[in-house]
């Protein structure tokens, strides 16, 4: 791996720990940001129902839980 590939590859993986991407989007750019579809956190709450919900899954802009979701 280059010293160019290793520090791009060093800058990704910082940047996921943080989950701060912001930086990666210059103020001109006209693309839309990625959204997840799925989240995981074990302390995670349905945006929905209010129960808990370790996994979550992207329902127009909340994150709900399996049964709260619109398949």
């Amino acid at each position: 791996m280059t010293d160019k590939a290793l520090a791009v590859r060093h800058h990704q993986v910082t940047t996921l720990r943080t989950g701060d991407m912001t930086d990666d989007i210059e103020a001109n750019d006209d693309r839309t940001p990625v959204e997840s579809t799925y989240a995981w956190s074990p302390t995670g709450e349905c945006a929905a129902c209010g129960a808990a919900a370790a996994v979550r899954w992207r329902d127009g802009e909340a994150l709900v839980c399996g049964s709260c979701k619109s398949w």
